[in-house]
């Protein structure tokens, strides 16, 4: 099915994301502080996977695109330095669009026009959404936004588990226990490395896709000229508005995961990532075979995934619309 609703045909966005812990956030703040806010970012929406999972899905009322306009909103309110100052009055700014276009069937449209009403209030060229999960509905997101431009941020998977393998504590200390509970069980190198390598497996089949556009994390802090007056070509933007940021650009935030992760974690990640990792550059650190160590770390990790299962399901489970679709987008791919 292709959407050809006219609010959705004026609408093009831009989607940031890649694996969790590649910059996401980072590349969204770049673009509106670069721009001056003619990109403004969205923070994350987690429409795809969280509100909807096709673009088939309906809308049965106006009360019910009601409901999805509130809860975008919410999403939106929690980006930090929001242009507004609640979730009620970007309802009000949406509702007052939504009112005028009553031949809304699926739920796409609603997103539509949530994106069109706040990029028109905000006077913005373009709004982003940084979602980093969005990196396995590339598909859904050009089917519904046929002129978005997508840029996938790519890092060392090692490097991101590492970063989420520390999270949990960072959270604690900022008195969040609630979330850093729900993060520690979710730690697990294994399964997080098979959703790096599902995420990769969906970019590479957009290869040539000239709305899609590939940022190595290791080349933004590398090659940040070079990387930003690239990215300022695809998004069709002045090549000094990015590059006057190079300088700003953490050159020293790589390879943290040698110190980080045991020599278990690394090799397992790196077994995992295969071809993959090979393939975008990310060659092994441990070229020695680990013997029983391997065997040991592979065991223990198992088994924590099979005993951790449930509570990982419980308490990841209002992150879903549809838990089997997202573990199957994750997993399968």
């Amino acid at each position: 099915m292709k959407p050809t609703n006219a609010v959705n045909d004026a609408v093009k966005p831009i989607f940031v994301f890649g694996y969790s812990r590649s910059g996401t956030k980072f590349m969204c703040n770049l673009l509106e502080k670069a721009t001056k806010g003619k990109i403004s970012h969205l923070g994350e929406l987690h429409y795809f996977g969280r509100l909807s999972v096709s673009p088939q899905d309906t809308i049965g009322s106006l009360r019910q695109a009601e409901e999805l306009i509130v809860k975008l909103s919410k999403q939106y309110i929690k980006r930090m330095d929001c242009p507004y100052s609640s979730a009620q009055e970007i309802q009000e700014v949406v509702g007052d669009v939504l009112v005028k276009n009553q031949n809304i069937k699926f739920k796409y449209q609603v997103l539509s026009i949530f994106i069109k009403a706040l990029q028109d209030d905000l006077q913005a060229l373009r709004l982003c959404d940084g979602t980093p999960r969005n990196s396995y509905y590339i598909e859904e997101i050009l089917t519904v936004f046929p002129e978005a431009r997508l840029i996938f941020m790519l890092r060392d998977p090692r490097d991101c588990i590492f970063s989420q393998k520390r999270k949990p504590f960072q959270v604690w200390d900022r008195g969040g226990k609630a979330e850093a509970f729900r993060l520690f069980f979710n730690y697990n190198p294994i399964l997080m490395a098979k959703f790096w390598r599902s995420s990769v497996k969906n970019l590479m089949k957009y290869v040539g896709d000239d709305r899609v556009h590939l940022v190595k994390y290791e080349e933004l802090l590398s090659e940040s000229a070079k990387t930003l007056n690239s990215l300022a070509d695809f998004l069709s933007i002045p090549e000094e508005d990015l590059s006057e940021f190079s300088g700003t650009i953490k050159v020293n935030n790589s390879r943290k995961f040698v110190e980080g992760l045991s020599r278990g974690e690394i090799s397992l990640i790196e077994k995992v990532g295969g071809e993959e990792m090979k393939s975008m550059g990310y060659d092994s650190v441990v070229t020695q075979p680990l013997g029983l160590g391997l065997g040991f770390s592979y065991f223990f990790w198992l088994i924590r995934l099979v005993a951790f299962s449930p509570f990982v399901y419980i308490l990841n489970l209002s992150k879903f619309f549809n838990a089997a679709h997202e573990i199957k987008k994750r997993i399968m791919s």
